[in-house]
């Protein structure tokens, strides 16, 4: 008896510690902003402009849709007055605290998260991307559950969104 239970749970055991297979999920709206398969938390896109072009477009797309720029982090200028290379990153940290306050009635961890960010960054193939937390990710990460749930929506369109206009012709 105890042989044959050992049979029964040491597949199910070898099963259940296999690595999780992340499917790419995409959200498509006139391009596909996918999540990395490294990291199914973060979204990327990759930009049809410029490192300087995709930074000021999103600047300025930030402004437009009415969100509180908090900070521009030029990580890759303070890499260099360090005397250390970095291809062009800079971070920007945005929000709104009508849609992240909400959130944070839901449960305060989320404020760990927020204000949300956007990364821009440079590749050594001279490919640009924006790289951003997705909220569905925030969503499970601090356990919202249907609290959040139309916020997180409404986040999720809007920063595609705000990364379509950055990155796209």
């Amino acid at each position: 008896m105890k042989n044959i239970f050992l049979y029964l749970i040491i597949p199910v055991f070898l099963i259940s510690c296999q690595p999780e297979k992340k499917k790419d999920k995409t959200v498509t709206q006139s391009i596909t902003v996918s999540h990395l398969e490294f990291d199914p938390g973060l979204v990327q896109i990759k930009s049809d402009y410029s490192f300087d072009e995709t930074t000021a477009r999103l600047n300025e797309t930030l402004l437009q849709k009415g969100f509180k720029i908090i900070a521009v982090v030029p990580h890759s200028k303070a890499a260099k007055k360090a005397g250390i290379e970095l291809n062009p990153t800079t971070l920007f940290i945005f929000g709104n605290p009508k849609m992240g306050s909400p959130l944070m009635q839901c449960n305060p961890t989320v404020a760990l998260d927020l204000p949300q960010r956007m990364l821009v960054w440079e590749n050594d193939n001279n490919e640009v991307f924006i790289t951003y937390n997705d909220p569905a990710y925030l969503q499970k990460r601090h356990e919202l559950g249907d609290c959040g749930k139309k916020v997180i929506k409404k986040m999720t369109k809007g920063l595609a969104s705000i990364a379509r206009f950055a990155a796209k012709n």
